[in-house]
């Protein structure tokens, strides 16, 4: 239809994007992420651009959802799955857990919520993919847009400070 009218057509990129940084390819076939900061020059011209990032892994394949706690780093084969410990089973990753943690306590909300908070809260046009197991997660992620969260607490979660 953008076509034959002469229009633009619907136009998006998927790299991962998220707080828990890719610290290995979850797949090994080429990943892209936008994600720290050898990325910075990308995530300036996706903002530029406003290009929207459809971003993959939004939660670091379970790595920012709750369900592994920053304490149990000796667990993490058995809560995440082989491509999630691969790609987001860092330590940089788990004091970016610990620090969701904290902010989720203060805040009374969730890891997940703070986690897709962050993301929500970067100047690029962001929509996170994130997989739900359940009606009641639909529901607690989509609360996620009522988390606000300051430009000071975007770089503590994110370690830069």
């Amino acid at each position: 239809y953008a076509k034959k009218h002469g229009l633009i057509p619907f136009t998006v990129s998927s790299p991962h994007f998220s707080l828990a940084r890719q610290e290995g390819d979850p797949w090994g076939g080429g990943c892209v992420s936008i994600t720290g900061p050898e990325n910075e020059k990308a995530r300036r011209w996706y903002e530029e651009t406003q290009m929207p990032v459809i971003a993959y892994s939004s939660l670091g394949r379970g790595m920012l959802t709750g369900k592994l706690k920053s304490t149990e780093a000796a667990r993490v084969r058995d809560i995440l799955d082989h491509n999630a410990v691969k790609a987001y089973a860092s330590t940089d990753n788990f004091e970016r857990l610990k620090r969701c943690e904290e902010m989720a306590g203060q805040k009374g909300c969730t890891v997940a919520q703070i986690a897709t908070a962050w993301l929500l809260a970067q100047p690029l046009n962001t929509f996170a993919i994130a997989a739900m197991s359940s009606p009641k997660r639909i529901k607690e992620n989509a609360a996620a847009f009522s988390v606000s969260l300051s430009e000071k607490e975007c770089s503590y979660l994110n370690l830069e400070q």
